[in-house]
C-alpha cells in the first residue's frame, strides 16, 4: 500500500490529463498483475529446474548403485 501512496504524485504528473479514479486504479492493477505474472513464472521455472536437477542426481546415484552391485 505504501507503494501506491508514494507513486500517486508521479502518476498524476505522468498522466496530465484528468483521469477518473477507475482509470488510475486500472493502471495500478495492470502493473501489479504483470509483476505477479512475471514473479510466478520465474518461481515455476526455478521449481522445474530444481526438480530436473534432483531427478538427474537420483538417476545418477541409482546407476552408480547398480554398477557397484554388479561387481
Amino acid at each position: 500500500m505504501e507503494f501506491l501512496v508514494l507513486t500517486r504524485s508521479w502518476i498524476r504528473k505522468l498522466h496530465r490529463i484528468d483521469h477518473s479514479h477507475n482509470d488510475i486504479v486500472g493502471f495500478y492493477l495492470a502493473d501489479i498483475t504483470v509483476f505477479y505474472g512475471i514473479t510466478l513464472g520465474l518461481v515455476a521455472v526455478g521449481t522445474w529446474e530444481t526438480y530436473s536437477d534432483v531427478q538427474n542426481r537420483i538417476e545418477h546415484e541409482a546407476a552408480y548403485g547398480r554398477a557397484r552391485d554388479k561387481r
